[in-house]
C-alpha cells in the first residue's frame, strides 16, 4: 500500500491531501494518515499545512505551527520529497 500512496504522488506531481488521497484510494482517512506518517518519518514525503480561511496563515510544517489552536483547523497535505 505505501508504494501505491507514493505512486499517487509520482503521478500527481503536486502536493496531495490526506482527505482527497483517502477518497482516491478509498482508505479510512485515520489509517492513511499513519501510512503517511510512516512515509513521512522515513523522509519519503514531506507535511504541509494549508491554512483554511479564518486561520493563522502560517507557512510553516503542520508541526512546526506555534498556533496550536489553529493547527486543529489545517488541512494536513503532502509532498513527495
Amino acid at each position: 500500500m505505501l508504494v501505491q500512496i507514493l505512486r499517487e504522488f509520482r503521478e500527481a506531481k503536486d502536493t496531495i491531501s490526506l482527505d482527497s488521497l483517502s477518497r482516491r484510494l478509498k482508505i479510512e482517512r485515520s489509517v492513511l494518515n499513519g501510512m503517511l506518517q510512516t512515509l513521512v518519518a522515513q523522509g519519503k514525503l514531506s507535511e504541509v499545512c494549508n491554512p483554511e480561511p479564518g486561520g493563522c496563515g502560517c507557512t510553516s510544517s503542520c508541526s512546526g505551527c506555534g498556533h496550536k489552536d489553529v493547527n486543529q483547523s489545517l488541512t494536513k497535505t503532502y509532498k513527495l520529497n
